[in-house]
């Protein structure tokens, strides 16, 4: 039989978490059973449990109560993220909500309620856009599936789902919730990080979004000094447009994105570090025309030749605009759009256009001889280089990790 796919993280057991924070919360269990609402063996019975998959005691019982332990305090932060971020998701559904389609307010109840099924079968269902392939791929009837979507709904108050011929698709409110508990599950799989990381290990998955100029350079050899330094973490490299990685970065699918910064007035939810200040050249193959001449001069002197023009809306778009308008010329046509390092590379190599590329993106290329450099002034094409992630957050032990790696590759 095929291995199921991990659509939570091991410590997703949110009973236990609410017992586990409750306790931690009050500082007893008499008071924590109160607040939640259930019997005191209960709550003992699931912060036991929870020790006992975790393999570490979170508590010190003593006559005066129950004390965190370093491990304890260490995954009290993130669960109470975790629960914040479920608390948060009933606040944005309430405030976003149609007047008089709210049935009861789901502010602390998602909360305080949801379980590990209903989560699942909402990050499955997401994912597969079919109730049924959702049931096949967590492993559960379809019924049974079908049944914890209608209780996550009725706990969120508004339809989550719009049902079709063509499949199960998220309503407006559904994808508000769906990114919340991505970023809950997010903090539940980095608080068991952190306490394997009490043991001297870092362990974990990392994904990096990396945009065409860290993918050259920057982010593979960052990459791997911290693999090698680190043989317990996993890390994914993705690549694809600020705006396709930044909705991930929203919703915790992507940890960092590395490359041309964006203003920070255009992205609220995400924190900016700056690495270093990178300069785009003219670029051109070896043994092309225009290095015969002596003199080629300006930048404006080029615009009638072929180009490969940086996709629109990018930085590098914007700088190779703001090049030729330096000049008091229109930019060239745009005929030719690429973004891809290796796209542009292959056009450069096969053709006499020219492009606007950093020389960290052609590092091998400029030592084989095969680019060169083209003598020409480009004003105004000075970028920054730095990696965005999600504001409001701590980084986990392995991200540390490979942001310790990402300044010292700029630094170098």
């Amino acid at each position: 039989m095929p291995e199921l796919p991990n659509y939570l993280p091991r410590l997703a057991q949110m009973h236990k978490l609410r017992a586990f924070a409750a306790v931690a919360r009050h500082g007893n269990v008499h008071r924590a059973s109160e607040a939640l609402h259930l019997s005191q063996p209960s709550v003992t019975r699931a912060v036991r449990q929870l020790e006992m998959s975790l393999g570490t005691l979170l508590f010190e019982r003593t006559t005066k109560g129950m004390r965190l332990t370093a491990a304890g305090d260490c995954a009290y932060r993130r669960v109470e993220r975790a629960l914040e971020a479920l608390r948060a998701a009933g606040s944005d559904i309430l405030r976003r909500a149609v007047p008089g389609r709210h049935r009861v307010p789901p502010t602390e109840r998602l909360s305080e309620t949801v379980t590990e099924a209903m989560l699942t079968a909402l990050v499955a269902v997401a994912r597969s856009g079919s109730e049924k392939a959702a049931a096949a791929a967590v492993g559960v009837t379809q019924p049974a599936l079908n049944r914890n979507l209608h209780l996550l709904e009725h706990l969120a108050g508004v339809p989550l789902f719009m049902r079709s011929g063509r499949g199960t698709q998220l309503t407006e409110p559904g994808e508000l919730l769906l990114m919340h508990v991505k970023l809950a599950l997010s903090e539940i799989r980095v608080a068991d990080e952190e306490l394997v990381s009490l043991r001297g290990e870092l362990a974990g998955l990392l994904v990096v979004g990396a945009l065409p100029l860290s993918s050259g350079h920057l982010v593979p050899l960052a990459t791997e000094r911290t693999l090698r330094n680190h043989p317990g973490l996993n890390i994914r490299i993705v690549d694809g447009t600020y705006e396709t990685l930044g909705h991930g970065l929203r919703c915790a699918d992507v940890n960092l994105i590395v490359g041309a910064l964006r203003s920070d007035e255009s992205e609220p939810y995400s924190i900016h570090e700056p690495l270093f200040d990178d300069t785009l050249s003219v670029v051109v193959r070896a043994q092309h025309p225009l290095l015969r001449q002596q003199n080629i001069g300006s930048l404006n002197r080029l615009r009638e030749h072929e180009w490969v023009v940086p996709l629109a809306g990018t930085p590098s778009r914007v700088l190779f605009d703001g090049a030729f308008r330096a000049e008091s010329v229109e930019p060239p046509n745009t005929q030719l759009e690429a973004n891809s390092p290796s796209i542009v590379r292959t056009l450069l190599l096969s053709s006499d256009r020219l492009a606007l590329v950093s020389h960290r993106q052609i590092q091998h290329e400029l030592r084989q001889g095969i680019l060169v450099i083209l003598p020409v002034e480009v004003k105004f094409a000075r970028r920054t280089i730095g990696i965005a992630r999600l504001r409001n957050t701590e980084p986990s032990p392995g991200m540390l990790a490979l942001l310790g790696a990402l300044r010292a590759v700029s630094a170098e």
